[in-house]
């Protein structure tokens, strides 16, 4: 990550950045450090060279679909932020501890969950189970062998980008009038 690509942000704050990751943090331990074992597994994976690198190929994910995109960003958009960092802790975790990966998902959810809410939407907690296991299928297809991929699973996910398009479609949709 260089600082060059984050002159594409107007009012890039990296404060920001580092208080929605806090976030994260802290909902994963609220959730799941109660045990010894859950502490450990968060320890390690929230250690902070560990977790700085998902941080910055999230926002290096961010620069690259912005220019993709042809975008300005104003600001930095917690959905994107905080969906595409937990889908790559996800996803770098998924093979050496699937439990460990379904609750960073999770947790990426719950943070999504609660932001909306402060918006005043809720989403459909049987909504939210797909949702999970659709980022897992994407996650699960995402290791790959000399002869393609190790499973047909990406056909059934939701992606990367599809994962944080959900809670951003749902912070900007507005109830329809029709009754």
């Amino acid at each position: 990550m260089t600082v060059e690509n984050l002159q594409l942000f107007k009012n890039f704050d990296i404060k920001k950045v580092y208080a929605l990751l806090e976030f994260f943090k802290t909902t994963f331990y609220e959730s799941y450090g109660k045990s010894s074992s859950d502490k450990h597994q968060a320890d390690m994976v929230f250690a902070n060279e560990f977790s700085r690198g998902f941080c910055d190929k999230a926002l290096d994910h961010y620069v690259s679909y912005a220019i993709k995109h042809n975008l300005e960003p104003e600001d930095i958009c917690p959905y994107k932020i905080i969906s595409w960092y937990g889908y790559f802790l996800a996803q770098h975790t998924y093979f050496i501890n699937k439990s460990l990966s379904v609750k960073i998902i999770s947790t990426t959810i719950a943070c999504l969950q609660t932001i909306l809410e402060k918006e005043d939407v809720v989403l459909d907690k049987h909504f939210l189970r797909g949702i999970i296991k659709m980022v897992l299928l994407d996650i699960s297809s995402s290791k790959k062998s000399p002869y393609g991929l190790i499973s047909q699973n990406n056909t059934f996910g939701i992606g990367l980008n599809g994962f944080y398009m959900i809670f951003k479609t749902a912070s900007i949709t507005k109830p329809s009038s029709k009754s």
